[in-house]
């Protein structure tokens, strides 16, 4: 029988500011970053998603992260979402910007949620709400009453994205934007949050293996111990969307959210398997000829919307 263990929110928070103090130094080497980068996709793959940078893992931390979604504008007397806020450190991370209020909702209830609206409320003086419901049925947040929307490693996990695009649409403000961090993608190295754990040889044996070789390496690989939110509960419940880039942006462009900005993200362990598993990487595209190869290095998105 597996248990599921949840992180404490102190801890994942520390975790996710650890690399904060790197963010002047990232500042002036983005630039550079992008372009080295940004040689490793195809001019189709640019012209088609039009990013603004293309970067490798950790090169945008927690704070600047913040700082690109703000846009360096105010969040006093605004009201914030969290959608997915899992215990709620991300809610917290964002107290300090001073908002009106934060609300985190989740489809699952936390027991860490009172302490962290308790230390919002003393570190910051910043109200903390949290809600269990799904993003598509947010019927306790009026329309337009929601200046920004958040999400860290989420939107990858949800199943009726065109649901959730237009109930965030409705409770934004007209200039309310959303903003969504999200992957691995599916099509990715590990795109499950399982495969590649071990080895990097497995790192695509979600999308190469056969369901039953597949369930195989599941039942053998997993721990005793396996984290609440990663991806030995996700593959039990079948919690991914399964698209690649073009296909989230082609989601938005239907719900008339219009793209403001992307940063794409790079996954090291795509390019090593590519590297030391050609023919592997082979069947991989071959296996799904609606993909373009880069669809299977690109790890994950920043994203900002803005409603038309």
């Amino acid at each position: 029988m597996v248990e599921f263990a949840v992180n404490d929110w102190r801890e994942q928070y520390k975790l996710a500011s650890r690399s904060d103090w790197k963010a002047p130094i990232y500042f002036f080497l983005r630039p550079l970053l992008h372009l080295q980068h940004r040689r490793l996709l195809a001019p189709a793959t640019l012209e088609r998603i039009k990013p603004e940078m293309v970067i490798g893992e950790r090169g945008l931390p927690n704070i600047s992260r913040q700082k690109w979604i703000t846009q360096g504008k105010s969040l006093k007397n605004k009201t914030v979402l969290m959608q997915g806020t899992g215990n709620g450190w991300d809610a917290y991370s964002w107290a300090k910007h001073g908002p009106r209020k934060i609300i985190g909702v989740d489809l699952f209830e936390f027991e860490s949620w009172p302490s962290v609206a308790a230390a919002a409320r003393k570190d910051y003086n910043v109200e903390i709400e949290f809600h269990t419901a799904p993003l598509d049925q947010l019927s306790f947040l009026e329309d337009e009453s929601v200046d920004l929307c958040v999400s860290g490693s989420v939107i990858e996990h949800v199943l009726n994205l065109p649901e959730v695009l237009e109930e965030t649409k409705r409770i934004l403000t007209p200039t309310g934007i959303m903003s969504a961090f999200y992957g691995p993608l599916w099509f990715a190295a590990g795109g499950d949050h399982f495969s590649g754990r071990h080895s990097l040889s497995s790192a695509f044996n979600h999308v190469l293996l056969s369901e039953q070789d597949f369930k195989e390496f599941f039942e053998r690989e997993r721990q005793d111990v396996e984290n609440f939110q990663a991806g030995g509960r996700y593959i039990e419940l079948d919690l991914f969307s399964k698209l690649a880039t073009h296909e989230y942006l082609e989601a938005y462009e239907a719900s008339g959210l219009v793209v403001e900005n992307l940063i794409l993200e790079l996954s090291s362990q795509a390019m090593a398997f590519k590297e030391a598993y050609p023919d592997r990487f082979a069947e991989l595209v071959a296996k799904y000829p609606d993909k373009h190869p880069d669809d299977f290095i690109i790890k994950s998105n920043f994203i900002r919307l803005s409603k038309a």
